[in-house]
């Protein structure tokens, strides 16, 4: 059936979806309620369980992404292989939810006419690109030249972008509110809170549990508790045998329930986030998480937590951890009157960051895209 032109029909892909629960299943989930009232016609594409969680909410038409099993042990040739069958002929616009640059440019190349929008993840990351500095860097400026759209979290990411690509149209790059932050937790006050301050690991490359250690190590007067959840059996020995014979210290290993991890971070009095520089751009899950159970932070005074702090005042500390004096700064802190000044600040990033909030950077995207198209 051919398509009206003045109809808009969305493709909403998730390549990177795998069936292990985590936050992209909520992503998928909402940008389908949020995109599917605008447009005419909305196809899903995602992973197995990430459908399944959007069939319980929402009565849209999906699809599971299917790959041959002789290539299901080869990533790469998995995207390529579901960029090359993604069933796209009613179609008009593709958003692709995340997305890996070969895959989706042979999805252009074999798709021309298709107005193709990118939501960028990690895409950016400065560890990825230092990996990946000659391939890697073409693939990337091809695919941000060739889309009809990039969505990013942050003014990083665009001054990311215009230095990859100088020449690029700038009227095509779209800063997106994190939705995220603006989910239903349960949300408790200063005084309701534990004096607990919450790493959530498991410690990785880029995200080491040496800044907590210190902040243990300096709290001589035991203002708060600390608790590691989601913690590996192979932590290291000394650092393990440090934290075990602390009395103010919890350590949970392996799994941590979806509720109990919502009730930690909403009991919380901070979350503590110790990213390092070659995560600046991205935004933590766990980050959004705080905020939005209005749970405040401690983290790397890098983007995009100095941007949310700029463009909503303060919601935590920003700090930096090579500078032994962050620790002080946190514990001489008189909590009982900034805490009210973090969460009034925590209130404005939720509210900036709702439904219609995102909803109406879509509208921007997929109406001017087909108003140009009529014109």
């Amino acid at each position: 059936m051919p398509m009206n032109d003045n109809e808009i029909k969305v493709l909403l892909i998730d390549p990177l979806a795998s069936n292990i629960k985590s936050h992209l299943f909520d992503d998928d989930l909402f940008l389908a309620e949020c995109i599917f009232v605008l447009v005419d016609e909305i196809l899903v594409v995602s992973s197995s369980a990430s459908i399944e969680n959007i069939r319980r909410e929402l009565n849209i038409p999906t699809r599971e992404n299917t790959i041959s099993g002789r290539y299901t042990r080869f990533v790469r040739l998995n995207l390529l292989q579901i960029a090359y069958r993604l069933p796209c002929s009613r179609f008009g616009d593709v958003i692709f939810q995340s997305f890996e640059e070969v895959s989706v440019l042979l999805f252009m190349l074999l798709h021309p006419r298709k107005r193709v929008h990118l939501i960028v993840t990690n895409n950016l990351r400065s560890d990825r690109l230092k990996r990946h500095p000659i391939l890697g860097r073409f693939f990337l400026r091809a695919t941000l030249q060739y889309a009809a759209s990039v969505i990013v979290h942050s003014q990083h990411e665009v001054n990311i972008i215009k230095e990859l690509l100088p020449a690029i149209d700038t009227a095509k790059l779209f800063i997106k509110p994190f939705h995220q932050l603006a989910f239903c937790r349960v949300q408790l006050s200063w005084k309701e809170k534990s004096r607990t301050i919450l790493f959530v690991g498991p410690e990785s490359s880029h995200k080491k549990i040496e800044p907590v250690v210190n902040l243990i190590k300096s709290d001589k007067n035991r203002h708060y508790r600390y608790v590691f959840c989601a913690m590996h059996d192979d932590m290291e020995p000394h650092t393990r045998s440090f934290l075990e014979a602390q009395d103010n210290v919890e350590l949970l290993f392996c799994y941590v329930a979806t509720d109990e991890y919502y009730r930690l971070i909403s009991d919380s009095a901070f979350i503590i986030l110790t990213h390092d520089q070659d995560f600046e751009g991205t935004l933590s899950g766990v980050f959004c998480d705080a905020i939005a159970s209005n749970t405040s932070v401690i983290a790397r005074d890098m983007s995009p937590h100095n941007e949310f702090f700029k463009q909503f005042g303060a919601m935590g500390f920003l700090v930096d951890y090579r500078n032994p004096a962050w620790c002080e700064q946190v514990l001489r802190c008189d909590l009982e009157i900034k805490y009210d000044e973090f969460q009034r600040n925590m209130a404005l990033c939720r509210e900036a960051s709702s439904m219609d909030s995102i909803r109406n950077v879509f509208k921007s995207i997929l109406y001017q895209d087909n108003i140009e198209k009529q014109t």
